[in-house]
């Protein structure tokens, strides 16, 4: 998909499993599926939020390959404000 739009990095967003504002998102380059990456995890979050959702809330969860990735609304006059995440702390090995 992102060869065909000539977009570094495309987003599929798939439904919930069940009434939530939990979301199983992939994330992927011109090659291969990313397990992580900001500007597309808080542009995903914004997306689901304003387009799906359509209610203030203050967390959305986004399932991704490297696990469930919360990040925090925040609202000024009824739009949103501020996006924020706390990424999973790094494993190796």
């Amino acid at each position: 998909m992102s060869l065909r739009i000539n977009y570094s990095e495309t987003v599929s967003i798939f439904p919930p499993r069940a009434k939530s504002l939990t979301r199983y998102v992939k994330i992927f380059t011109l090659c291969s599926e990313l397990s992580f990456t900001i500007y597309p995890t808080l542009g995903t979050a914004y997306i689901i939020q304003r387009e799906l959702i359509q209610e203030p809330i203050t967390e959305i969860f986004l399932n991704l390959q490297v696990g469930q990735m919360p990040v925090g609304v925040e609202y000024a006059q009824e739009k949103i404000k501020l996006l924020w995440m706390q990424k999973n702390p790094p494993g190796f090995g």
